[in-house]
C-alpha cells in the first residue's frame, strides 16, 4: 500500500507545478496525482503478464491486445483491451513527460505521443458510451496530452530535481534505470 505522504507530495508538487505554469489543474489533476503515485512502483510500470513475466515495450502491449482478440485462442477478452489501452496511456504520459531527454535519446517521443493520444480517446470514447463520468478525463488527456506531458516535465526539473528532494528523484532514477 502506499502512503498517503506520497500522494499528499505528488498533489503538492503537482499543484504547484500547474500554478507556476499558469495552468488550471482541470479535470485530469488528481488523475495525474493517481498515475504518479501508482508509477511509483516498479511493479505497476512494468505488469505482468499472466504468465508471469513483464510487458516492457509498446509492442508487448499491441502483441498483448492482438492475442485478446484471438477468437480461437485461450486468451480470447475482448475486455482485457481497455486494459492494456488504460496502462499504455498512462505509461506513455508518464514517460514523455518525466523522462522526456530518455525518450528523446531514442527518437520514440512522437511515437509515444501518437499512441498516449490514440488510447486516450479509445478510453474517452468507451466510457462516455457507457455513460461513465471518467470519459471527461481521458477526453482531457487525450487533447491535452502534450502539456500534461510537459508538467510532468517541469515538475521532474524544478521541484523533484532539486535537493530538498532526493530521495524522490533517486526513486525515478532507480526505476528507469531498469530499463
Amino acid at each position: 500500500m502506499v502512503s498517503a505522504g506520497l500522494t499528499e507530495f505528488f498533489a503538492a508538487t503537482l499543484r504547484e507545478s500547474l500554478a507556476d505554469l499558469g495552468l488550471p489543474r482541470g479535470a485530469a489533476g488528481a488523475y495525474l496525482v493517481d498515475l504518479l503515485v501508482r508509477f511509483a512502483s516498479a511493479d505497476e510500470l512494468r505488469p505482468c503478464t499472466p504468465c508471469g513475466g513483464r510487458r516492457d515495450s509498446y509492442p508487448d502491449h499491441v502483441l498483448a491486445i492482438e492475442r485478446a482478440w484471438a477468437v480461437d485462442g485461450p486468451g480470447f477478452d475482448p475486455t482485457e483491451e481497455v486494459r492494456l489501452r488504460h496502462h499504455f496511456a498512462d505509461y506513455a504520459l508518464f514517460m514523455t513527460g518525466f523522462f522526456w531527454d530518455r525518450m528523446r535519446s531514442e527518437s520514440v517521443t512522437r511515437h509515444y505521443v501518437g499512441q498516449g493520444k490514440r488510447a486516450y480517446r479509445f478510453l474517452d470514447e468507451y466510457d462516455r458510451a457507457r455513460g461513465r463520468a471518467e470519459s471527461t478525463v481521458y477526453q482531457a488527456l487525450a487533447t491535452g496530452f502534450e502539456s500534461y506531458a510537459g508538467v510532468l516535465t517541469y515538475m521532474r526539473e524544478v521541484y523533484l530535481g532539486a535537493d530538498f528532494a532526493p530521495g524522490v528523484r533517486q526513486l525515478f532514477v532507480r526505476l528507469v534505470s531498469e530499463f
